[in-house]
């Protein structure tokens, strides 16, 4: 015979991050999570990672633990039987067992600690924005009035039409794949699970933006993704691609600059004059590239020393190896105008998303990581594009 123990929320509370802290600590990417809470990755609170009384618990004591909390003894189990029941052990209204909360708790720290950490380039040259649901949401970009018309003698003021907008669409999807650990994982006190499967998708999720950002920017030739009239978002049709094409140079990217300048807003009223304010570039042309943003004088002016006129044009340059050749893209600052665009579901935030339930197809505990975004490129105004040579 045994006694119900009573486990009020605040004890729940105490015992799941308590027991989290550990299997991170654990897990041997304490350092990276907090790494990762500086960053923002769990919210203005921030984590607590001191496992207290928990601290040296293997999981089968963990296991053991969630289930005499809720008055069932487990102190005959086999480690077999033990996880067994710890898993699938509800109470009252609960959907999960405790037991498998523990475990998602510190997975999902793990993987979003993952996650917030790998290096990625997206987010210094699109804008990052929020959608309500699946369906296709627009974007626009209005036009402008010009300059006011002449007041005759007569004192007539004319009436001015509205100028007609732009519109253009982003839709999002999902991403995801499922991660199991196992039964016998657990028997063994595996930890290294955590390490393998939290980690590895959290890098996988951020991952998967960056290479799709650059996968959409790659098409055509590198003229980006096809649009609405049929031709890739740089086009001549759209003067933001500096035909005349140029090596990595002073003369070359100055001739760049003008180009994007140039650009008049969708009802051709009025100069947009945007400035670019990051390079992205092939790996291969980073070192040239800083050079030159940096240099006082004109590298290539070999006779006298000629002021170098971009200097300092760009805030940041990206090199990538996801980007080959010579080609070059010049951005102005996503938070005037963005060109790109990666959107994300409102209800879900930027974060990949853990959904927990009890392995059907592995012997033991499965976890769904989705991430629910898109990539629009939206303002073809806000990027230039120059093949190079």
């Amino acid at each position: 015979m045994y006694s119900h123990i009573e486990v009020t929320d605040d004890a729940q509370d105490k015992f799941i991050r308590g027991t989290g802290a550990w299997l991170i600590r654990r897990s041997g990417h304490a350092s990276e999570v907090e790494r990762a809470a500086k960053l923002g990755a769990y919210g203005s609170a921030g984590i607590e990672l001191d496992p207290g009384e928990f601290r040296g618990m293997t999981l089968a004591d963990l296991a053991r633990e969630c289930l005499e909390r809720r008055g069932v003894d487990a102190r005959r189990m086999q480690r077999s039987e033990l996880f067994s029941r710890a898993l699938n052990l509800r109470t009252g209204y609960q959907t999960s067992s405790d037991f498998a909360l523990v475990l998602e708790n510190a997975l999902h720290k793990l993987l979003l600690g993952a996650y917030a950490l790998t290096a990625d380039t997206w987010k210094r040259f699109c804008r990052q924005g929020t959608v309500k649901d699946f369906r296709a949401s627009g974007r626009y970009r209005t036009g402008s009035f010009g300059v006011l018309d002449d007041v005759g003698e007569s004192g007539e003021i004319k009436n001015k039409a509205i100028p007609d907008g732009e519109k253009v669409e982003i839709s999002i999807g999902t991403k995801g794949n499922i991660i199991s650990i196992s039964r016998v994982a657990l028997i063994n006190d595996d930890m290294g699970v955590f390490q393998d499967l939290a980690t590895k998708f959290g890098r996988a999720a951020a991952l998967t933006i960056e290479e799709h950002v650059y996968r959409e920017l790659r098409k055509n030739s590198g003229l980006g993704p096809t649009q609405p009239d049929g031709n890739p978002f740089f086009h001549a049709s759209r003067s933001n691609i500096n035909a005349t094409s140029s090596g990595l140079s002073v003369a070359g990217i100055n001739a760049d600059r003008v180009v994007m300048a140039q650009q008049k807003d969708p009802s051709g009223n009025e100069f947009i004059d945007l400035r670019p304010a990051v390079l992205v570039i092939p790996i291969g042309l980073g070192g040239d590239a800083r050079v030159i943003n940096d240099a006082q004088y004109d590298t290539t002016a070999n006779t006298f020393q000629k002021p170098n006129s971009v200097r300092g044009l760009f805030r940041d340059i990206v090199d990538t190896p996801r980007l080959e050749g010579t080609r070059r893209y010049l951005f102005a600052d996503p938070n005037i105008a963005a060109a790109i665009e990666v959107a994300f579901l409102e209800e879900s935030g930027s974060e990949p998303r853990l959904d927990m339930r009890k392995g059907f197809e592995v012997d033991g505990i499965s976890w769904r990581v989705v991430l629910d975004y898109g990539v629009a490129f939206i303002d073809h105004r806000a990027a230039v594009t120059n093949a190079g040579a």
